[in-house]
């Protein structure tokens, strides 16, 4: 569902543990947000369509995380999903990404910062859905190398398995990067201008995109030639 002016953003919080449960339920209750509940994957596929945004556990009795993303995003490629896990691993936090989720917040997090992911995630969905109904301009195509392509106007991307749908997330990210194309962009950079995300923050989070990034786009994910890491400085987009 679409959140207007004046709706209440209902989010949806799939988590079995009760007691992070009940502290994301005040906080976002706190927030003037309304959020439900519910412990089970299958509970999670039976209800998410009526929300916002879910906050999904991954380690769920029954149906897990990663089969809940799978089925949400099957039917809907924009809806936002965060996974909130204490699977912290490189693996996990790749495989959560490439699946669709728009952010990844690792066990413990922060309240502050999983509140402000919260927020820009739902501003960004908001944003997507005011460009669709755009007509479309030509400098929201984005032609990478010669084979490749992304449409930011459909939130979609031909890559190397073909056409495919954009998470707000990675919408956003590539935005980034390929209007500063040929610039050198610190890591913090990224952090603070698309996550808002301030101060020294140790995360992988954009290394995880830019590896997801060099597998829709890159004939050869090992030897890139148009999303680069520069170790010690950055990330740099480069179009040729």
């Amino acid at each position: 569902m679409t959140a207007g002016p004046e709706t209440v953003v209902r989010i949806l919080v799939v988590e079995d543990e009760p007691g992070i449960a009940r502290s994301l339920e005040i906080l976002f209750s706190t927030e003037g947000l309304q959020p439900t509940v519910v412990g089970s994957g299958e509970a999670a596929l039976a209800c998410w369509s009526r929300h916002d945004l879910m906050l999904l556990d991954l380690m769920l009795p029954g149906i897990g995380g990663l089969e809940v993303l799978r089925q949400v995003r099957s039917a809907d490629a924009l809806f936002p999903v965060i996974i909130v896990s204490a699977r912290s691993s490189e693996e996990d936090v790749i495989e959560g990404l490439t699946l669709g989720s728009d952010d990844y917040v690792t066990k413990p997090f922060s309240i502050r910062e999983l509140m402000l992911r919260v927020r820009r995630t739902l501003a960004r969905r908001a944003l997507t859905q005011v460009d669709s109904h755009r007509p479309a301009r030509v400098d929201e195509v984005v032609q990478i190398g010669d084979r490749f392509r992304v449409n930011f106007t459909e939130s979609r991307a031909f890559t190397t398995q073909g056409e495919r749908p954009l998470t707000t997330q990675e919408v956003a990210v590539l935005r980034y990067l390929t209007a500063r194309a040929g610039q050198v962009c610190s890591r913090a950079d990224l952090l603070q201008d698309v996550w808002g995300l301030h101060g020294r923050i140790e995360t992988r989070t954009v290394d995880n995109f830019m590896v997801r990034f060099r597998k829709y786009f890159e004939a050869n994910p090992r030897r890139p030639r148009h999303f680069l890491t520069l170790r010690g400085r950055g990330y740099m987009y480069s179009p040729g």
